[in-house]
């Protein structure tokens, strides 16, 4: 009989951490999945060449994957469980703390226009957001710096 994973935070959390590790490593290896660029789309498309053409829509694939995965984790973030909140915010901040590290150019990025953004303008305005995570994400995050 299969449970509702809804109702198995500890399934979820699992789950979360365990994508989270693999984008990561992903993204050690070759960051451009993060955003594949126009030119490398449309070579999918085009490509003659199968094993160039397979990279190409791996890339894209992957990229496609990462955005769902972010999509879910800043969802989260409006989650009613508190413990939900503050392991998507972490793994949020995983991710966002890997791609400015693996970007070589242009690494505020994630910042002002990318994941961080996303995740500050879920938190802050939102009626769901619980205590727990905002202390969380202050003592994580803002009084290191303070």
């Amino acid at each position: 009989q299969m449970q509702d994973p809804e109702a198995d935070p500890k399934l979820i959390t699992a789950a979360m951490l365990a994508l989270c590790r693999i984008f990561s490593r992903m993204m050690s290896e070759d960051s451009k999945f993060i955003e594949p660029t126009k030119k490398e789309s449309q070579a999918a498309e085009k490509s003659g060449n199968s094993k160039k053409k397979s990279e190409d829509i791996f890339l894209i694939w992957t990229s496609s994957n990462y955005k769902r995965f972010t999509a879910v984790l800043l969802k989260a973030l409006g989650n009613e469980d508190a413990a939900l909140q503050i392991t998507a915010m972490r793994a949020l901040m995983g991710l966002v703390a890997r791609e400015v590290e693996t970007r070589n150019e242009n690494s505020y990025l994630p910042f002002v226009s990318g994941l961080f953004k996303a995740m500050i303008f879920r938190i802050l305005p939102s009626a769901h957001t619980s205590v727990e995570l905002l202390k969380a994400f202050t003592d994580t995050y803002v009084e290191v710096y303070a």
